[in-house]
């Protein structure tokens, strides 16, 4: 798995710009983090907000 998401990464920078990618690269530590399901205090949950929004914003 973890080379066919090394793989779409390497797609994704060759289609879309690098600062956009690096953002919603950084999101899927986030989803991650959900899907294992693992406890996350204030400080974990206000970095992710704020990975998150840093994304949207690199996007917009």
């Amino acid at each position: 798995m973890q080379g066919g998401a090394y793989l779409l990464i390497l797609l994704a920078f060759q289609r879309a710009q690098a600062g956009e990618v690096s953002g919603l690269r950084q999101v899927s530590v986030i989803f991650a983090t959900l899907l294992a399901r693992e406890a996350l205090g204030r400080r974990a949950v206000l970095g992710s907000i704020a990975v998150a929004l840093g994304a949207a914003l690199v996007i917009w």
